[in-house]
């Protein structure tokens, strides 16, 4: 049998539109590496050698997947060359909203291993029970998820001091009107069935509840829910009412709670709980190590209590907090990896002051100077332009770019060249931005104030829809919205040139001074000229269609396609398929994100799956990394999930990175449709984490969802098309 171009091409033409969309976002546009780690030029700042972020959900190993091995201590382990790290898959930051404190377990563990000089191998369970009897069974050398000391657990397993402390608290739907009030309402034997607590049986409420029974001489039962739910998933259902109420650690209901409403604490049901680490028992010279390194690091415990403070207090803190919008310019998530422009000047930032950078993305645009001068962020990204109004309530940095306010209309519309054409005309911002400040020096218009959790690419969305007449944007947010988009035009220039800058608060001189001299030594150099180009410049040219001809092929890659397919239990034509979506077979591709090779894999990526990222361009190394990496989607979909489903949630979970999928069957829940079936119900929902009315709400903030929609449904269509071409019964 023979595939020829013109075959494939007549196949495709259906999706051809779609294609083009989403290979802005699959393997086509600059050759910047999203890892930001290109950096040589005397003008651009050397980069840091930090210990590598927290890692992605795809990146570890699976417990299952990992022989058992039982190192007694510390110095087998050094033989062994690395320390395995037991942890849960949901044990990820989405967005943080707030900056505030959160759970250190990841940051921490890193730091812990540096310390040894030992590099971490990450082991990922799916069902928290399994964490003990992983470690008990030798599959990891230690447990860093947050876990609650208990008796029970201290008879299996040896626990380090504390790493941190937390209350044990009641959730309940927000709208509950008579929620439990103390613990002997919770475990009275007469209470109503609203009242019974939906908790995992290997969580420490269990203990929690029994002990409360025995005081109160109450019920201590319970409704076991699955184990393999992460607590944001826990508390979604909460939120919903399908959990009527629920226990949980407070930092994680604090997370919860910094975007989204829907539930509310009762009261707290259990103070000051220490969360530890664990190992074997055997392992006392582990153990040894852990609670010298929790009293000797500074910045271990809840360092995040701190609040404020110059520099200095920055450098012993170990994190830069930045607050900046979450939108497709700022900083968002994009196959699980964090992206933007402002997220990678950032990043380079924090590495020049020999920092780590913590990201915050509040709810608001208002939120941001808010969290600066209560003293929860450090710095706000530059993103906002200076005006004397805010230069009474913050410093500002050197200019990081100079934009100019640009008017932006639909583009079937009659260009607005003049100020005069603008009289009568209504225009729609923001009330707290710079350009209702420039609109209202203008005679004759009507300025509109939208919601503040608005976008300004969201307007721009209104705009191109319709549903506003005008908006104002800066002239490089314009400029990024041109290279997806051709439904909108930027027309008249409102302003002068107007600088953004990095914000800082008055009382941080010190760190005015790094922050400028970061500015002033980097913004003309080549990362700062490249990463403007990748996230501003890069032009929407569609991929090359690149289909073989030869006999009897899909690709050249066949033989090595259906190597790796057969060991990870996929059938071969699925995987050309999504190949050929995300390369077109080429091998050497290379997205504007930095995704490499066949199968598209970021450098980061790789280097969790064990993958040099310099290999990625050798096919049999990017197909083996891209077919493992679609297997760890595959294992953390519910196995009660029908096999064809499985498979759909992975792919648009390999697209769009796991949380964003996890967000839109939340959405789904709530528009009544199936979380299980992916076209007509969960495709849709994805979509609308476009929408800020969902992606405020979402855990893991915002996404374009058309894309992973249009991801899906293109590989079905491939797949259909491949394999019609190539039974297997022919092979």
């Amino acid at each position: 049998m023979r595939l020829t171009k013109g075959i494939i091409e007549q196949a495709l033409r259906m999706t051809c539109i779609a294609i083009a969309g989403i290979t802005l976002l699959a393997a086509c546009g600059s050759d910047e590496d999203a890892d930001g780690l290109e950096i040589a030029s005397d003008t651009d700042i050397e980069e840091e050698v930090l210990p590598e972020e927290p890692p992605v959900l795809t990146g570890p190993a699976f417990a299952d997947d990992e022989p058992p091995a039982l190192p007694e201590d510390l110095a087998e382990m050094r033989d062994a060359g690395y320390l395995r790290v037991l942890i849960h898959h949901s044990d990820l930051t989405g967005l943080e909203r707030e900056g505030g404190k959160r759970p250190p377990e990841v940051e921490l563990v890193s730091r812990f291993a540096a310390h040894l000089g030992l590099p971490i191998r990450w082991i990922v369970v799916t069902d928290r029970d399994r964490l003990i009897p992983a470690l008990l069974d030798g599959r990891g050398d230690l447990i860093a998820h947050a876990m609650t000391v208990t008796e029970s657990r201290a008879q299996q397993i040896s626990f380090s001091s504390p790493v941190r402390f937390i209350n044990e608290v009641v959730v309940v739907p927000a709208d509950t009107v008579s929620p439990p009030r103390d613990a002997k309402a919770l475990v009275n034997k007469k209470r109503e069935t609203r009242y019974i607590p939906h908790v995992r049986a290997s969580s420490a409420y269990v203990e929690t509840l029994a002990e409360a029974a025995r005081m109160h001489d109450g019920n201590p039962s319970y409704q076991a829910i699955p184990e393999h739910l992460a607590v944001h998933e826990i508390l979604e259902k909460v939120g919903v009412g399908e959990y009527p109420l629920s226990i949980h650690d407070s930092d994680e209901v604090k997370a919860y709670l910094s975007y989204n409403s829907d539930i509310k604490v009762a009261f707290d049901l259990k103070k000051r709980q220490p969360i530890s680490w664990a190992t074997r028992p055997a392992s006392t010279q582990l153990v040894d190590n852990i609670n010298s390194f929790l009293i000797s690091d500074k910045r271990s415990a809840s360092v995040e209590d701190s609040y404020g403070g110059d520099l200095d207090t920055i450098k012993e803190r170990g994190v830069l907090r930045v607050a900046m919008p979450n939108n497709s310019s700022s900083y968002f998530i994009y196959k699980g990896q964090p992206l933007g422009y402002q997220y990678e000047m950032a990043r380079q930032l924090a590495r020049s002051l020999g920092v780590r950078l913590q990201p915050i993305a509040p709810p608001l645009h208002s939120d941001m100077l808010l969290l600066l001068e209560s003293g929860r962020v450090d710095l706000i990204a530059a993103v906002l332009t200076v005006t004397p109004e805010r230069q009474e309530r913050v410093d500002f940095s050197e200019p990081l770019l100079e934009i100019r306010e640009t008017l932006v209309q639909p583009a079937a519309t009659v260009p607005i060249t003049n100020l005069d054409a603008l009289a009568g005309k209504s225009i729609h911002v923001r009330r707290s931005s710079a350009y209702w400040t420039t609109l209202k020096k203008i005679a004759g218009i009507r300025v509109v104030a939208v919601d503040e959790s608005l976008e300004t690419e969201t307007i721009m969305d209104q705009v191109a829809s319709g549903d506003v007449p005008l908006t104002v944007a800066d002239s490089n947010i314009v400029e990024r919205f041109l290279t997806y988009r051709d439904d909108v035009q930027g027309t008249l220039v409102l302003s002068d040139t107007k600088p953004l800058a990095y914000a800082i608060r008055q009382d941080a001189p010190k760190l005015l001074e790094a922050v400028n001299k970061f500015v002033t030594r980097n913004r003309n150099g080549k990362f700062a000229k490249r990463i403007y180009r990748k996230y501003f410049e890069d032009d929407k040219a569609i991929r090359k269609l690149q289909p073989t001809s030869v006999k009897g092929q899909i690709s050249p890659y066949d033989d090595l396609i259906r190597k790796y397919a057969r060991k990870y239990g996929f059938d071969w034509r699925l995987i050309a398929a999504q190949m050929y979506q995300e390369s077109g077979f080429d091998p050497k591709a290379k997205s504007w994100a930095g995704a490499r090779g066949l199968m598209q894999i970021m450098p980061r990526t790789a280097r969790e799956l064990g993958v040099d990222p310099k290999e990625l361009y050798d096919p049999e190394t990017n197909i083996a990394a891209g077919t493992l990496y679609m297997h760890r989607m595959i294992s953390l979909k519910s196995p009660t999930m029908p096999t064809r489903e499985r498979h759909r949630f992975a792919l648009a979970s390999y697209n769009a990175g796991y949380g964003h999928v996890i967000d839109a069957r939340k959405i789904a829940r709530t528009m009544r449709k199936n979380r299980n079936v992916w076209f007509a119900n969960v495709d849709e929902a994805i979509v609308l984490l476009e929408d800020p009315k969902y992606w405020k709400n979402a855990r893991h903030g915002y996404c374009r969802g058309s894309e992973p929609r249009d991801y899906v449904k293109n590989i079905e269509h491939y797949y259909s098309v491949f394999s019609a071409a190539m039974p297997l019964t022919t092979q």
